[in-house]
């Protein structure tokens, strides 16, 4: 397991194509795992985020951190997260219902990191 996650990160963000084994390789490891979680924790962790929870993990972070891909400082999120916060829940909610950011959000990510 530690050689596939080793393989996996190494090669992220190299531009190195797979060449396909490992994936096959991390499909085997995760049929090697045997514990499962029990059917009240799915539960308790299949609830949505609350706006609480995520607040709460934002005030949680360093400073002079960025928590996403656009490079913005956690000072900004914390500075308009009244703004922020709702949006911020419902694009986290959206993820987590359809997979994928929308095509608005992914088109707004593209644009501020080519600027």
């Amino acid at each position: 397991m530690a050689h596939i996650c080793t393989e996996f990160y190494s090669t992220l963000y190299s531009g190195r194509q797979s060449d396909g084994a490992s994936k096959g390789s991390s499909q085997q490891a995760l049929l090697a795992v045997t514990y499962n979680l029990s059917f009240e924790i799915k539960k308790e962790q299949s609830v949505p985020i609350t706006l609480k929870e995520l607040t709460a993990a934002l005030m949680a972070m360093p400073l002079e951190k960025s928590p996403g891909p656009q490079r913005i400082e956690l000072e900004f999120y914390t500075l308009f997260w009244d703004l922020l916060g709702l949006e911020y829940l419902d694009m986290i909610h959206q993820i987590i219902h359809v997979g994928h950011l929308s095509l608005e959000i992914t088109k707004s990510t593209i644009a501020l990191l080519h600027c």
